[in-house]
């Protein structure tokens, strides 16, 4: 995540990037998003932020995902870079391991309330050596004999919550859900 440096580096950063006058893209964490970094970033040049919101629900973020925070601190994340003109992404997945429709609901709720450009939509693909597919492995959702390296596009394990048709229907229906694409 582009903003998880001590502040002396992203100081240093602006002070060299900014010799270059070159609009720039970044990716961060909601939880690392500042105005004062923000606004130092777009004085040299930044025009696009994309944030890992990943899914809606809080506990789930926090039991599966590793992700600490809260969404009041995702919204006041797109907030600040809302305030500063910054065109936004919210990369969000879908099909995570249990997820359900309420879910899947909750991050298209969440979508409409952050308000984002854009958003970054990708159905959960289980890696190998993380722990997300450790656990999908354990539940069952994944062969281990018979994975496959797949698109973002498609689903690769099963849920016991959604079938893969209602899946792709959730994904092609996210952007009319939300307005967002």
């Amino acid at each position: 995540t582009f903003l998880a440096v001590p502040e002396s580096e992203l100081a240093r950063f602006c002070e060299v990037y900014g010799r270059y006058s070159t609009p720039f893209w970044m990716n961060t964490r909601p939880e690392t998003v500042t105005e004062k970094s923000v606004k130092a970033l777009v004085a040299v040049g930044l025009d696009r932020v994309s944030v890992g919101v990943e899914c809606g629900n809080e506990d789930y973020r926090r039991r599966h995902l590793n992700r600490h925070h809260s969404n009041a601190v995702i919204e006041q994340a797109f907030d600040i870079l809302h305030a500063q003109g910054i065109a936004t992404t919210a990369n969000i997945m879908i099909g995570l391991p249990d997820e359900t429709p309420e879910l899947i609901r909750e991050s298209m709720a969440l979508v409409r309330k952050i308000k984002p450009t854009s958003v970054g939509l990708a159905v959960f693909q289980p890696y190998k050596g993380t722990r997300l597919y450790q656990y999908a492995l354990e539940k069952g959702y994944v062969d281990a004999a018979k994975w496959v390296r797949s698109t973002c596009y498609t689903p690769n394990m099963k849920n016991p919550f959604l079938t893969d048709n209602e899946l792709m229907d959730a994904l092609y229906s996210f952007s009319e859900t939300t307005g967002k694409s």
